[in-house]
């Protein structure tokens, strides 16, 4: 076992002998997650079938702390599917489910009757933190045209890349020869293993990581030690930004948008973008990068409005940019160019067509039309306008969206589906996030997530029968090349009916119990137990992938390549997958595996082909980090040193506080989470951009801070809803109901600012001391007002319901 794969120094055992048969996530679990499962497997098939595993009929198993070795749990297996072997993982598999383990620490499994321990593993509520950070970093390290200096890439640097003579500061057209004037289209990120940057690719990948921070801001911060690291912005949004100044750059002056910039031949220097000095080159505008570019553009826009004094105009550039794009779309109805191609070939030197040395990023007429409705949808969200809105209306059902014939609104059983038409799944998502949408339409794209978590036959429905044993179902054809990218994608699909608040409590809490169990997945909870993050061993793992496909640090590098080098690549990229159609039948594994285990961790170039395998991608990236993102530690609500501050989101928030026996609890957009009362002196409710809605429906004895933001915000308390604010407030309209009682702390100077205010005829306003403002456009509230103090006044007693303060009494 490698230097890399051995365990830490907290892991001192003396119980047991290691066994990679007992299956664990590597990182471990959040200590509050609802499921906490452990695998045994006997491997019957598959690459590692020379071991094997045998339990008992409800064999005992112990969850051991790592300090002590001491029992912090016990429990009995149970056997998948009465011992039946798993045709896609070929194991045999058993259960240990430790759920009710709560308290955080470092722990492993110990299996008595065969004397073998697990890997260990945390729980603790951020034990995703971390891996969500460094998997972030990955796209830091793939920076095209500048240098990665020891200061922020530590043990991983080069040079700047593709900046020398006739390279990305003076790109050419590529159309078999170098033709044209040079383009500056420096920056961006490499797409992939090779160094090529494509605009098409950028859909999924600005989507997913712009809506991992919109949906858990809390989750971000300024100190990843990234150049721009303190500057004021979230880190990842930096990071966002140095791809979004690219496609900026893609852009020509009518609005399109060229498709791809790109080598010619697959001769990438020796270990380093900057030792690559051969001519680089553009290819002509497309009608699908214009909208793919759209779709990118116009939402960096409305998250960058809210850094306006950080980097100044730059959500107005990033709007006009995707207005002008439409503009061109609007004039250039049909797919352009109609061959779905944009004239560069693809294969390069190594290939059949005497292309670049770089992906097609082609189309068809249907793939098209796709992205138009995704980016009528972005900008529709962007702007408001009912141009865009009227476009995605006319069009987001069109047959001629389908994706093999499959469209997700208009199958017999509506769905999303992450291998086909994702495009439109995406679209819809943000459709119905943005006001003014039509109620009809968000209700069928919900009906279709709804089927989604409920189903027998789809992801939550597969995972409450068990059919995976490895719980984190996907179909056995979707183990394919990037299949690490569409199972995060299926678990995602999850998190949307969660976000959108589709279906019932229970159901969204079981379709969010469903995708957590996928990230253990890619946390060596699969028949390899392979952890498949490169080279992160730094941050809890025992084995992870450690030699992915990459030109910088590929086959036969002595600083990166694999566990004999000096440092390993760099850590946190997510590696393809298996893949059970690898095409190269004399290498096995991966060929020939069971689907679940047709993996190999090498790196081998051409003619083994091992890219199909390992090489990593920006789009696999991002969306494994939006998975991770709804896990992370930092979520929407947290207590420190004793206050309990929630969080909203960029989106519209539906908020909830409210008690249960010792606990508040706290629900935001269909996602509960409970505090103890004892652990929370002071409240605060943070609500960013969107219309959010605060409800209090229960006595809360503690202090509240709530703070508004941009769009329209209110606050109700409901039922026998108390609340105390203990700072001047603003909200666009305060309504209570029932019995509720809001009260402005004493100690005065406080003002209370409302343009809408109801009281109900059971409900009680108390200013004390303090000063309201009712800022009303039309119809004078002051008869209302004057009623509700009468009623609170009840003849001097001052104790009716109403409006009533400390001030008025005396």
């Amino acid at each position: 076992m490698s230097r890399f794969e051995q365990l830490e120094t907290r892991t001192l055992f003396s119980v047991g002998t290691p066994s990679d048969l007992i299956i664990v996530d590597q990182f471990g679990w959040r200590a509050n997650a609802p499921r906490k499962v452990a695998i045994f497997a006997d491997p019957v098939n598959g690459q590692n079938s020379a071991g094997s595993y045998s339990l008992p009929v409800n064999a005992p198993f112990q969850v051991l702390r790592v300090s002590d070795d001491s029992v912090a749990h016990s429990g009995t297996v149970t056997q998948w599917k009465a011992g039946q072997t798993d045709a896609v993982s070929g194991d045999r598999v058993w259960y240990a489910d430790f759920s009710s383990l709560t308290a955080p620490g470092d722990y492993y499994i110990y299996d008595s009757t065969n004397n073998r321990r697990s890997f260990p593993f945390k729980l603790d509520n951020l034990v995703f933190d971390s891996v969500l950070k460094t998997s972030l970093r990955t796209f830091f390290y793939q920076r095209a045209g500048t240098a990665i200096d020891a200061a922020h890439g530590i043990n991983w640097t080069h040079a700047a890349g593709h900046v020398g003579p006739n390279q990305d500061h003076a790109a050419r057209l590529w159309t078999g020869s170098n033709q044209g004037q040079p383009r500056d289209l420096w920056g961006g990120w490499y797409d992939a293993g090779d160094y090529n940057k494509y605009v098409p690719f950028t859909t999924s990948v600005m989507w997913n990581l712009l809506n991992a921070y919109e949906w858990n801001p809390a989750a971000y911060g300024d100190n990843t030690n990234i150049p721009e690291s303190g500057n004021g912005v979230p880190d990842t949004l930096d990071e966002i930004k140095w791809e979004l100044d690219w496609l900026l750059r893609m852009q020509n002056v009518n609005g399109s948008v060229l498709n791809r910039n790109a080598n010619a031949t697959y001769n990438a220097g020796n270990y380093d973008p900057s030792t690559d000095t051969q001519p680089r080159y553009y290819t002509q505008a497309t009608t699908w990068a214009t909208s793919s570019f759209i779709a990118a553009i116009a939402h960096g826009a409305r998250v960058f409005e809210n850094f306006d004094a950080q980097y100044p105009g730059y959500s107005t550039t990033l709007r006009m940019a995707a207005e002008n794009a439409w503009n061109y779309l609007a004039a250039t109805p049909n797919m352009t160019p109609a061959s779905g191609t944009d004239g560069g070939g693809g294969g390069g030197s190594n290939g059949v067509s005497g292309g670049l040395a770089a992906a097609e990023a082609s189309s068809d007429a249907n793939g098209d039309r796709r992205l138009r409705v995704f980016a009528a949808a972005e900008l529709y969200k962007t702007t408001g306008s009912a141009t865009y809105k009227s476009y995605f209306e006319a069009n987001y059902k069109n047959a001629n969206t389908s994706d093999n014939g499959f469209h997700p609104l208009t199958d017999a059983t509506p769905r999303f589906d992450s291998s086909v038409a994702a495009d439109l799944n995406r679209a819809f998502v943000t459709y119905a996030t943005t006001p003014g949408a039509s109620a009809t339409i968000v209700s069928e794209i919900k009906n279709a997530l709804r089927n989604n978590i409920t189903q027998s036959w789809l992801a939550v429905g597969e995972y409450t029968n068990q059919t995976d044993p490895y719980r984190s179902f996907m179909w056995d054809g979707h183990y394919t090349w990037g299949s690490n990218s569409l199972k995060s994608e299926w678990a995602n699909i999850l998190m949307y009916a969660v976000r959108l608040n589709v279906g019932t409590q229970l159901e969204r809490d079981r379709a969010k119990e469903a995708a957590e169990e996928y990230l253990h997945y890619f946390h060596g909870r699969n028949p390899l137990s392979m952890v498949y993050l490169t080279n992160t061993g730094s941050i809890g793992a025992e084995r992870s992938a450690m030699q992915p496909y990459h030109s910088w640090f590929g086959d036969g590098s002595p600083l990166y390549d694999g566990p004999s080098s000096t440092f390993g690549p760099p850590p946190g990229y997510l590696v393809g997958g298996p893949n059970q159609f690898f095409s190269v039948s004399t290498i096995s594994p991966p060929r020939g595996e069971p689907p679940m285990k047709a993996f190999k961790d090498w790196n081998t170039s051409f003619p083994e082909n091992s890219w199909e395998i390992t090489e990593p991608a920006i789009y696999y990236q991002a969306a494994y980090s939006l998975l991770a993102s709804h896990f992370t530690g930092a979520q929407f609500a947290s207590v420190s040193n004793n206050k309990l501050t929630i969080t909203g989101t960029f989106e519209n928030d539906t908020i909830s506080l409210g008690a249960s026996g010792t606990d508040y609890t706290v629900t935001m957009n269909g996602q509960a989470l409970s505090f103890a009362k004892a652990s929370v002196n002071q409240i605060e409710v943070m609500a960013l951009s969107g219309d959010d809605a605060l409800s209090i429906n229960a006595a809360i004895t503690a202090p509240l801070t709530f703070t508004g933001g941009a769009g329209i915000d209110t606050v109700n308390v409901t039922g026998a809803g108390s609340v105390t604010f203990t700072t001047s407030q603003t909200i666009d309209a305060l309504s209570i109901s029932n019995s509720g009682v809001a009260t402005l702390a004493t100690g005065g100077g406080k003002v209370l600012v409302v343009s809408s205010l109801v009281l109900g005829a059971s409900a009680k306003l108390g200013l004390t001391d303090n000063n309201l403002i009712v800022n009303y456009t039309s119809g004078s509230p002051r008869a209302t007002i004057q009623s509700a103090i009468n009623t609170a006044r009840a003849g001097g007693a001052w104790n009716g319901f109403g409006l009533t303060s400390l001030a008025a009494q005396s």
